[in-house]
């Protein structure tokens, strides 16, 4: 098993960085159709796959257990889940509903029933599965699901975003690849190759809209990711790292402004809503983690879900 070293730590938590300015454009389509759209789609489903495999990557051999692991992700999920809840509540003037109604609905927002927090309770469902199931098991039962894509007869409360099967492929995979010891090097070939798979990709936006719930553009996903890899080698910054640090608040806590520049920025500034919401929330982010560092509050640093 590689042993993780401080150079290689730095080039993850970048890497986390690019996977979260892809779920950005995942919550930020195009109001427009076209080629531009579609591209906006694809960018979108790079950044989930990535985390998934970054997560399994930093699972295998990691020290804390999985009790410690679910609290790291569930207390800071309920924090800002309870607080986006309310205010998305207040804009649709849903008060007026019965309480055990609300209740419900909360519920369903803070497990990612219809709303973007469903990464947390898959990555723990993951990590539970890989202690009883080989990974090898687990990847064969998720190219079966990612398969069947919408076909399985979801529902209102568990949607397809909450089967584990449809991402678990990207945690086994990263976990098989810290323990085989192999190192991805940057190689012509293999670049060359990644880079015609991409721009058949984008080639073919006519044809189906990106998904996480179509088999034929995990191939994309992957080589995304190893594009990233390769980048973020070549100009792997102080702030990229930063940014990584404060990806999971930022992930926790970005949804209502996004939604607020998403439906300001019209027409020709459009194209700008998704670095503008990224360089807010990044600011945001920033100062509350700096606020808080001088006031030494490490209880609401653990709360909030900083690193």
């Amino acid at each position: 098993m590689k042993h993780i070293g401080s150079e290689e730590s730095q080039r993850i938590w970048s890497l986390k960085s690019c996977a979260l300015i892809s779920v950005f454009f995942a919550h930020m389509p195009l109001s427009i159709d076209g080629p531009i759209c579609y591209l906006f789609n694809l960018l979108g489903i790079v950044g989930v796959p990535s985390f998934f495999f970054l997560s399994g990557f930093l699972d295998v051999g990691s020290c804390s257990n999985f009790v410690t692991k679910a609290q790291r992700m569930m207390i800071p999920l309920l924090f800002w889940g309870t607080i986006t809840f309310i205010i998305s509540v207040a804009l649709s003037h849903g008060f007026s509903n019965s309480f055990p109604d609300l209740i419900f609905k909360w519920i369903k927002w803070v497990i990612g029933s219809g709303s973007i927090y469903y990464f947390v309770p898959v990555l723990l469902a993951c990590m539970l599965f890989v202690v009883y199931v080989n990974e090898y098991i687990l990847i064969a039962m998720s190219l079966l699901s990612i398969g069947l894509g919408l076909k399985i007869p979801y529902g209102d409360v568990f949607t397809a975003y909450l089967n584990p099967f449809n991402f678990i492929l990207y945690f086994s995979l990263g976990r098989l690849y810290r323990k085989s010891s192999y190192v991805l090097k940057e190689n012509k070939f293999l670049m060359l190759l990644s880079i015609v798979l991409v721009v058949f990709y984008l080639c073919i936006w006519r044809m189906q809209t990106p998904s996480y719930f179509n088999i034929c553009y995990v191939p994309f996903s992957l080589v995304s990711l190893y594009l990233l890899n390769v980048l973020v080698k070549k100009i792997n910054t102080p702030w990229l790292v930063e940014i990584g640090k404060l990806s999971f608040v930022i992930y926790l806590s970005h949804i209502q402004c996004a939604g607020f520049i998403n439906t300001r920025m019209n027409g020709s500034l459009e194209y700008a809503k998704v670095p503008v919401a990224f360089i807010v929330m990044c600011v945001i982010a920033y100062s509350m983690k700096a606020v808080l560092t001088i006031k030494k509050e490490k209880k609401l640093f653990k709360l909030l879900g900083f690193k």
